[in-house]
């Protein structure tokens, strides 16, 4: 696909009482391009030259009636169309490059043209809330295994909770990471490419992403394998860290296929197709809940099962996002078979997208993981960290709203970057962040009114409930930096730019959360809620960082760079 570039020679025009008329026909691979300078020349020289019109009518008088009329049609039809084309060339901004083909279908709605603030905020929106469906119904089934565990024993609920939160951290620190690394790469290339309108690309970034996985899958095995041993060599309890290992273990069979999901998905969300996915998501969560139901309470497997159930809710996720592919145009247009050649050419470029992205997640998710090992060693361990799953699971139901705004403006940075559209990219920025920033308004409201009402029900236990709501009640008003965050860390990945947001996270997620949040819990004697209160001295510290980068972003920069990683 050939970009329409600028000229610094002037091109000359010749004019007849037929039409406006060039003085060469472009060629197929001409990339000349018509500014509004050219239309104004146009414009001021006179149409129809004398001496060219007396030619002309003599020829008419010679040829009779006929001839005459069919070139008076001919003369209206091609002046009025070539106009037309000038106007609509001029449309397009002239600092930007616009490209020979365009995206077409549902891409066709994709940063082509110049949209007003209220439009852009309004697709912007439409694609958040199909995204945040999306990210609902990938909160649910952790929810409901949360609860159903919770539910299982009142002397044993604590234990099972906390070895449920310390499965989900070990393996956040190892299989996730690895995930979540491919996926900040993908949205990346998909986004840009897709705005390229390169659609061939996409389909070598996925089987890139392939790649990559099955060359981290072994190592993912072996240390799953000796969990319970690492975690007790990082202090846990080693009753808490051998359930922990049986759920890790037992999950270990989905992580090939959620791998494959994600990529699914990245492809797909590069593109704005966000229905399959929900479609995949209501049938996952059908299977997840009857699995859990069956397992839970009709067999003696008990805490076992939402390992279990998770798994049944990856094939039939993955199997229905597959079938979609396979059956609808985005195989038939973007496959080209497998190139494993072109996939060791991006390797390269993917791979430090991909760990750039790996460490922006790493040091935000080191910093939680942290602080729930800490909260390990805190007096009365049991309550401690079943307040500290609790109102973590609260704090994911938080990131959904703001993160799907995050996401969506992440595909349409990226889209308009990979379109070479770099004022529209900054509108797209900055209604990304006062989206979220609302979001964030709305669930720190929320955290204040259900405070008590959503500990109680995961346990009956009074204390964690009075605990888990002192943290929410904290850390509520926080929210708000959380969101932008949130939004900017969601900019970073559609511009491609993960190697600010990893230095950004180290700072705020590493070297401000964790001495602040030890000092309040030790020195200051705040246990648990000076821990967290660390981790919100932490986000806002960001927050007040990506307010800055904001207001001072290259965005001509950044679009150029998009190009270059394009080609």
């Amino acid at each position: 696909m050939l970009p329409r570039e600028h000229s610094n020679t002037k091109r000359k025009a010749t004019f007849n009482t037929d039409s406006i008329l060039v003085s060469r026909e472009p060629k197929a691979n001409d990339a000349a391009r018509v500014h509004i300078s050219d239309l104004s020349q146009f414009e001021k020289r006179p149409v129809y030259h004398k001496k060219a019109r007396n030619d002309q009518i003599g020829l008419l008088q010679m040829h009779g009636k006929k001839k005459r009329n069919m070139y008076r049609h001919h003369r209206v039809i091609d002046l009025s169309a070539q106009l037309d084309h000038l106007r609509n060339d001029v449309g397009k901004r002239s600092t930007e490059l616009t490209y020979l083909l365009e995206p077409t279908g549902e891409s066709a709605a994709i940063g082509i043209s110049a949209l007003s603030v209220k439009e852009e905020a309004t697709q912007l929106l439409w694609l958040a809330v199909r995204l945040l469906l999306s990210y609902i119904l990938d909160f649910i089934p952790d929810f409901v295994a949360n609860v159903a565990i919770g539910r299982l024993s009142v002397v044993y609920s604590s234990k099972f909770l906390a070895a449920m939160s310390l499965s989900c951290t070990f393996t956040v620190l190892t299989s996730y990471t690895i995930t979540m690394g491919i996926a900040a790469a993908m949205e990346t290339l998909c986004s840009q490419a897709f705005g390229a309108g390169k659609l061939y690309e996409l389909s070598i970034f996925f089987q890139t992403g392939l790649i990559v996985f099955v060359g981290f899958f072994i190592p993912i095995c072996i240390l799953s394998r000796f969990s319970a041993v690492i975690l007790i060599a990082l202090g846990q309890m080693p009753s808490i860290a051998y359930l922990a290992q049986e759920l890790v273990l037992y999950a270990l069979p989905s992580i090939p296929l959620q791998v494959f999901n994600v990529l699914l998905r990245k492809v797909l969300q590069g593109q704005s197709i966000v229905k399959p996915i929900l479609y995949a998501g209501v049938f996952g969560n059908i299977a997840h809940h009857v699995v859990i139901y069956i397992l839970v309470w009709h067999t003696s497997l008990g805490y076992i099962s939402c390992s279990i159930a998770s798994c049944a809710m990856a094939v039939c996720t993955t199997l229905t996002l597959l079938i979609y592919v396979v059956r609808s145009n985005v195989f038939k247009d973007e496959w080209k078979g497998w190139r494993f050649d072109e996939c060791f050419r991006i390797l390269p470029e993917f791979i430090r997208l991909g760990f750039s992205g790996l460490l922006m997640f790493l040091f935000e998710v080191w910093g939680f993981a942290l602080i729930s090992l800490f909260t390990g060693r805190l007096p009365d361990t049991a309550m401690a960290m079943s307040a500290g799953a609790i109102y973590a699971s609260f704090r994911r139901f938080s990131w959904i709203f703001y993160g799907s705004v995050a996401m969506a403006g992440s595909v349409r940075i990226g889209n308009a970057l990979g379109a070479n559209k770099p004022k529209k990219a900054s509108l797209i920025a900055r209604i990304t962040a006062s989206v979220a920033i609302m979001f964030a308004l709305i669930t720190s409201t929320l955290m204040f009114g259900v405070r008590f009402a959503y500990p109680a029900m995961f346990t009956k236990d009074q204390d964690v409930v009075s605990l888990t709501a002192l943290l929410m009640l904290l850390t509520c008003p926080f929210q708000i930096f959380a969101g932008l965050t949130a939004a900017i860390q969601g900019i970073f990945q559609g511009a491609g730019l993960q190697n600010v947001g990893a230095r950004l996270n180290f700072a705020a997620f590493i070297v401000i959360t964790l001495p602040f949040g030890m000092f309040m819990a030790e020195q200051l004697k705040l246990g648990l809620a000076g821990l967290w209160l660390g981790m919100c001295c932490g986000m806002m510290s960001g927050g007040v960082y990506c307010i800055y980068w904001l207001c001072h972003a290259n965005w001509e920069q950044l679009a150029f760079d998009a190009q270059k990683r394009t080609e």
